[in-house]
């Protein structure tokens, strides 16, 4: 038992004693405690839990809650009771003691945990204020001599009932069988192969609170194996990384440590596997939406054909581009004539689909007239253009209209008119044929035999054109000669009617005829005719062509001289004309 200066009386009793501070508790020295939180030996208030405090180097109740708590004059600070003369008026790095503010640290060094520096000294807040006399030390509020009578004590201990003891453990009282180690109970002797720890003995080999040491728990899971703490892992798992897993689930760990699975595999029964959700399946290796997807379309490995997509699990047709399906392909209704502006509805033979509609189309240097392909170059309804009829007794000649006649079998004429720098003269036609077509120098002329039109020649100086066709079939077949300029622009145009010739050129067997008669007729004065009489003059049958004197007359009178009738003069009297 020990007094301080106030008066105050501590008794302290460790390992089944505790250290009592009061006036109030008027404990004789060796007093016991039934109190077990008494004997908790401590250095701050943290190592005392929440709702107590460290007191004297032991833990203790707290001495306050609430200002309230405390007497007059006095404050709850820290729950303990402090005079508010210094407390919380100290500065940093000072702690209040008994009303006054004491630094925590001296100018050798910081002092310990519940101690402050006085007079460049550290003491322990409860030795404060506390006087010793001279060779003693203040140790929990108790002065102790620093020497024992018989024997010197070293620098870290005083003298307790004639023996040297560490000061930590002065006036520390222990359980028979225990001693005070730092200031606390330990036992004082293990059986061997164990170690004394706090007040019990531990195999520091196994013991899993005190592992290779006192005081060196494992962790939770942990066992102590050699003095080592090591994992503990139940049964089906291993350690991998210090953690227990089970290889057989652990995608992180699957079959073996550190085996991981890919991402959106698990591991089912140590190997990994795709795990597909969200109604896909797996296809080729991966998670599939066979609902979607046009290479696994409603089932693995079930592609949809080129242009197709997938949709519900089914393949089919989608026309992009402005296209639609009809049957069953992608067309382009603007422009498809089978299908033309919507499916199956095809364009007539000849016309072509434009802007979703059907119209005609004309090829060959055709034009649409009137719903239908014409050739304005001949076609005299549409002679050069729409609707551009050329009149009676014309025709359409390379899409210009020329005044023509047609010279069936008989007597005929046909004049026309000058164009350009061509020279053109009466045309006389009698059987067939026709007189000539006087033609600039140099020019060239072409024939059309149901073909293109081919250049035949040119014409020189004074030469006349000769031209001529045969009508091909004697029944209702007619044929148009043309004659035109090397620029193919028509000069003289006639239609024959059937079975007929016409000729344009020059004759042989006369001046005035400017072709050649039929077999069995002969030429005079630009007529062919024959004289069954046969009167030979010029060594020539002669044929005196004349006019008619009366219907059925036997003899004619030659109004004109001819050479092959006696010379020139006349007139003379011939047989009758037979026309032919």
């Amino acid at each position: 038992m020990n007094q301080t200066a106030d008066g105050v009386t501590f008794v302290r009793r460790v390992g089944g004693a505790v250290l009592v501070a009061g006036a109030a508790l008027a404990l004789a020295q060796g007093c016991h405690t039934t109190s077990p939180a008494h004997t908790v030996p401590c250095t701050e208030d943290s190592e005392c839990g929440a709702e107590r405090i460290c007191r004297d180097l032991f833990c203790a109740d707290s001495e306050c809650a609430h200002n309230a708590d405390c007497t007059t004059g006095k404050a709850c600070q820290n729950r303990r009771c402090v005079l508010p003369a210094c407390d919380p008026l100290c500065l940093e790095g000072q702690e209040c003691v008994r009303g006054a503010c004491y630094p925590t640290d001296c100018s050798s060094g910081p002092c310990a945990a519940s101690e402050v520096c006085v007079q460049e000294t550290c003491v322990q807040q409860s030795c404060v204020g506390v006087s010793c006399l001279a060779g003693e030390r203040c140790i929990a509020a108790t002065c102790y001599p620093v020497d024992c009578s018989s024997m010197s004590c070293e620098l870290d201990e005083v003298c307790v009932d004639g023996e040297c003891v560490a000061w930590r453990c002065a006036g520390v009282i222990c359980e028979p069988g225990n001693a005070c180690l730092d200031g606390a109970c330990v036992t004082s002797s293990c059986p061997e192969g164990t170690t004394s720890c706090g007040v019990s003995c531990a195999n520091t080999q196994i013991d899993p609170e005190n592992c290779g040491s006192c005081g060196n728990p494992c962790a939770a899971g942990e066992v102590c194996l050699a003095g080592v703490c090591v994992l503990q892992c139940g049964r089906g798992t291993q350690e991998c990384a210090s953690t227990c897993v089970s290889i057989k689930t652990d995608p992180a760990n699957c079959g073996s440590c550190r085996h991981a699975c890919s991402p959106g595999e698990v591991c089912s029964a140590g190997t990994c596997a795709l795990q597909c959700s969200g109604g896909t399946e797996k296809c080729d290796g991966a998670c599939t939406n066979t609902e979607l997807d046009p290479a696994h379309c409603g089932s693995c490995d079930h592609p949809c054909p080129a242009g197709e997509v997938c949709s519900a699990g089914g393949c089919a047709l989608q026309c992009v581009g402005g296209t639609e399906k009809c049957d069953g392909a992608c067309t382009n209704t603007d422009l498809d004539p089978a299908h033309c502006g919507s499916c199956d509805h095809p364009c007539p033979a000849g016309e072509v689909c434009s802007a979703g509609a059907c119209a005609l189309q004309c090829v060959g240097g055709t034009e649409k007239c009137d719903g239908a392909c014409t050739d304005t170059q001949r076609d005299p309804t549409h002679c050069g253009g729409c609707n551009r009829a050329c009149s009676a007794g014309q025709s359409c000649v390379m899409g210009e209209c020329i005044s023509t006649t047609s010279s069936a079998y008989g007597f005929g004429t046909l004049t026309m008119a000058p164009y350009g720098s061509w020279q053109t003269s009466p045309v006389l036609t009698f059987n067939g044929q026709s007189s000539a077509v006087s033609i600039p120098d140099g020019m060239g002329y072409f024939r059309l035999d149901g073909g293109p039109w081919v250049q035949i020649g040119n014409i020189t100086h004074g030469q006349t054109v000769q031209l001529g066709v045969t009508a091909p079939n004697a029944d209702d077949a007619t044929t148009t000669v043309t004659l035109l300029t090397g620029s193919e622009r028509a000069v003289w145009s006639v239609t024959t009617a059937p079975n007929t010739w016409v000729y344009a050129g020059w004759g042989k067997n006369d001046p005035y005829c400017y072709l050649p008669c039929k077999v069995g007729t002969d030429c005079s004065l630009s007529w062919c005719g024959t004289n069954p009489y046969g009167i030979d003059s010029c060594g020539t049958t002669c044929v005196c062509f004349a006019v008619h004197t009366a219907a059925g007359s036997t003899t004619t009178t030659c109004s004109q001289t001819s050479p092959c009738c006696g010379g020139w003069g006349g007139p003379y009297t011939c047989p009758l004309f037979v026309s032919q």
